[in-house]
């Protein structure tokens, strides 16, 4: 049987229209892929709160929860697990940006960017997604 996970993912976007992108650290499966900031959700949490603990855990970032606006999910198959993801668009938010958790880095994307870092497997399916929608 395979093991299912709950993903909550934010898609920052900026005032100059930029999409956010960490890379995970190395210490971790897929170590060096780019990927957008989030993480799984806890038994008992909301999608929503979720997201609002791990950017703040990883990224040193406040969003409130009335700031996220649901934006798609996707259904990964990887080789470990599969992913459900459900991903929130992000306009707002507060603090400066402090990589908390050894990423090892992170790049700011305009949506049509050609030359785009090394995306995680599902996560390459959603830039093309949002390259039409917002």
């Amino acid at each position: 049987m395979t093991k299912i996970i709950y993903v909550a993912s934010a898609v920052f976007e900026n005032k100059e229209g930029k999409i956010l992108l960490t890379r995970r650290p190395d210490h971790k499966i897929y170590p060096g892929y780019y990927e957008f900031p989030g993480g799984k959700i806890e038994a008992g949490e909301k999608p929503e709160e979720a997201l609002a603990r791990e950017l703040f855990e990883e990224l040193h970032l406040n969003v409130a929860c009335e700031d996220m606006r649901p934006l798609t999910f996707l259904s990964y198959t990887y080789p470990e697990h599969h992913a459900v993801l459900l991903v929130y668009h992000i306009k707002n938010w507060s603090g400066d940006l402090v990589l908390k958790e050894n990423q090892g880095g992170y790049h700011w994307v305009s949506k049509d960017e050609q030359n785009l870092p090394l995306l995680l497997p599902a996560n390459q399916y959603l830039i093309h997604y949002i390259k039409e929608i917002l």
